[in-house]
């Protein structure tokens, strides 16, 4: 499982600002909390994991809603397939004995895994639900955090519903908030073997919420926010329970709308980089930025890092915002650009992104609507390696429930009925920002899990990926798979997470027992003339036990040992080749070189294969082609939907392929 990025960590204080705004802040200004559950819940004897979304009610309490995936009964290409997140209505969490909620909530996984959600109450203190370690569906009573008392003025009303932060940082549960003081500071407290610490001040005077980012470079903490001067000033932990004074954010800073709070977001790791990157809307109505340009382990004045100067960002002004106060959230792309989301006053989705870290940016340009209705909050961007590096965005829509903004993509087949033996081609379009040069094309059984594709294209055409990004393309495939409901997904960046299917039919299967239907998928696979290979066959059945063994052995991690049982197994066909005489006697001889390449594994001597086991396994073959994608093609078609043909061709294919290679290797 890869690692979770919530971008959005930092929930905030509810203020009545009706008078000064045309929209309702209670709504408006809401923004849904969401993460994905470690704990599973149950269902009777069944254990099921679910994702997690809290919200504040214009009454002053917190609810609940599940999602579960559940599939899509609408026409068209099935986005995230088959399943989408379906959402139960709300389950109302009430509040700390009758105080009333005044912030959204902030929920992060506490050191046991376990989901905590925080919330500000209207006596200016923070509250927190814990999950049930043993039923994931439950959550514990409401309890105050045990960390002394948050100073407060009377009347006060702070700008700004995220107020409190809670973020995981060193097996910690760290929780900020700002006091509800006529001059509000920042506090922050961390959890211990004994409970939470003692809230501790780091001072300022905060007109907006904070932003809080975990800097990835230095491993510590650092809070940004907005000051009655009307510009960005900052603090940076220097060691674990130590913070630099706050001070002014860049070289002539500009002068920023004291609504909106700033939105720190991590870029991508690099050694000489620097790690956050901190956004703002300026009293000119245009997003600003600044990044960070070197870090290093030297505790400077200004902290860890250095900074480049403030600049504008996208194509004029922001659109008109639904809420003016904290409209930013931030995220980033596969490509690990950032991006920066606003929900404008028509209820859908703008962003601006980057296709690169530090690359142009892109935008104001509109990604599209929720599933239902219009968006009526703020957004809530949740990214994990689940959904491939893809970033989600969930919403309270306007018929009050949970509901995602999806990305526009399409996805077309031609035909949707088609014979065994003939050629299908696939079309798609993914926005731009979330293409890469490793997405694919698979093809699969209905139903079928991601990583038992039976053939697959990556978007250039190839059976390796080169480093063209085609965000709108189109490929063709020849398949000889039995009669049977099929389906072609797109799959993200080398991964086996789908993004989008569509349903095609196979009719006409092939004739013929098992090892008449591999061998002449092999036929065909080699280029070799099928009807004559077939007379050339000596036991095409002990073939199919050898390929098995090897198939048994590359499923069990054996990698070197399946390399050389594949070449066992390919000594049947070779010899085929070399009895059917002078028609494949070339082909032959070339098929005999690879074959001892391969049997040179089991001497230890794999000089010809580059063994990749870091993420996927990958086998290279002679430095220039991966092998191991058609190696596990062949693998699910011949043992699970026993497509002997299909199975067959793949394994034709790769020896094909690898007969006719340079050595590229240095």
């Amino acid at each position: 499982m890869g690692s979770l990025i919530v971008s959005v960590v930092l929930v905030s204080l509810l203020v009545f600002l009706s008078t000064v705004f045309g929209v309702d802040p209670e709504g408006a200004q809401r923004r849904l909390a969401v993460l994905k559950t470690r704990i599973p819940a149950h269902m009777g004897p069944v254990r099921y994991n679910y994702t997690a979304a809290f919200r504040t009610t214009p009454a002053g309490t917190l609810q609940f809603s599940l999602g579960i995936y559940g599939r899509l009964a609408s026409v068209g290409p099935t986005v995230h397939p088959p399943l989408r997140l379906r959402w139960e209505d709300f389950e109302d969490f009430g509040s700390p004995d009758g105080r009333k909620v005044v912030s959204n909530p902030s929920v992060v996984y506490a050191p046991d895994n376990a989901m905590q959600v925080f919330v500000q109450c209207a006596d200016g203190q923070v509250y927190y639900r814990g999950q049930n370690k043993t039923w994931g569906r439950d959550f514990l009573p409401w309890t105050p955090l045990p960390a002394g008392k948050l100073p407060t003025d009377t009347d006060v009303d702070l700008t700004g519903r995220d107020s409190v932060s809670a973020i995981a940082w060193e097996g910690k549960t760290v929780v900020f908030a700002r006091s509800m003081t006529n001059t509000s500071r920042l506090y922050w407290t961390y959890s211990g073997p004994d409970g939470f610490q003692t809230w501790q001040s780091l001072g300022g005077d905060l007109v907006t919420d904070p932003s809080i980012v975990y800097n990835a470079f230095t491993k510590y903490l650092e809070a940004y926010a907005i000051f009655p001067d009307g510009k960005v000033h900052y603090q940076t932990q220097v060691r674990s329970t130590e913070w630099q004074t706050w001070r002014v954010l860049g070289i002539f800073p500009p002068i920023m709308q004291k609504l909106s709070r700033p939105q720190a977001h991590s870029m991508s790791q690099t050694i000489f980089k620097g790690m956050t990157e901190v956004f703002a809307i300026g009293t000119d109505g245009h997003l600003k930025h600044i990044p960070q340009t070197t870090c290093d382990k030297v505790v400077n004045p200004w902290g860890y890092c250095t900074w480049a100067v403030w600049s504008n960002v996208g194509n004029g002004q922001i659109p008109a915002p639904l809420s003016d106060v904290s409209p930013l959230t931030a995220g980033n792309n596969v490509h690990l650009g950032n991006e920066i989301f606003v929900v404008p006053k028509d209820g859908s989705l703008s962003h601006v992104w980057q296709l690169e870290r530090g690359g142009r940016w892109h935008g104001w340009d509109t990604v599209g609507r929720p599933a239902n209705g219009s968006a009526a909050s703020l957004p809530t961007i949740l990214q994990d390696e689940e959904y491939g590096g893809w970033w989600e965005v969930f919403v309270i829509n306007s018929n009050d429930r949970v509901d995602e903004v999806l990305q526009n993509k399409t996805m077309d087949l031609s035909p949707r009925d088609m014979k065994s033996g003939t050629a299908l081609t696939v079309s798609w379009a993914v926005p731009s920002d979330q293409a890469t040069a490793r997405d694919w094309i698979g093809i699969y059984q209905s139903g079928a899990d991601d990583d038992t594709y039976l053939d697959y294209r990556y978007v250039q055409g190839k059976l390796n990926p080169t480093h063209d990004i085609v965000p709108k393309g189109s490929v063709n495939m020849t398949l000889y798979l039995p009669t049977g409901n099929y389906q072609a997904r797109y799959l993200v960046n080398k991964k086996f997470v789908s993004v989008m299917a569509t349903d095609f039919g196979i009719t006409d299967s092939p004739n013929g027992t098992q090892w008449e239907q591999t061998y002449r998928g092999f036929a065909v696979g080699l280029g070799a003339d099928g009807d004559k290979f077939l007379k050339c066959v000596d036991d095409g059945e002990q073939t199919i036990n050898k390929l098995e063994d090897a198939w048994q052995a590359f499923e069990q991690g054996k990698i070197v040992e399946g390399l050389q049982l594949f070449g066992q197994a390919l000594k049947d066909p070779y010899a085929a080749l070399v009895q059917c005489g002078e028609t494949h006697g070339q082909l032959a001889q070339a098929v005999l070189l690879f074959i001892e390449d391969l049997l040179e594994c089991a001497l230890s001597r794999c000089e010809h294969f580059i063994i990749d086991t870091a993420e996927e396994v990958e086998i290279w073959y002679k430095g220039s082609h991966e092998i191991y994608g058609d190696i596990r093609a062949a693998q699910n078609n011949l043992r699970a939907l026993q497509a002997y043909v299909q199975g067959g061709y793949v394994v034709g294919r790769v020896v094909h392929t690898c007969v006719n290679l340079q050595d590229t290797r240095a």
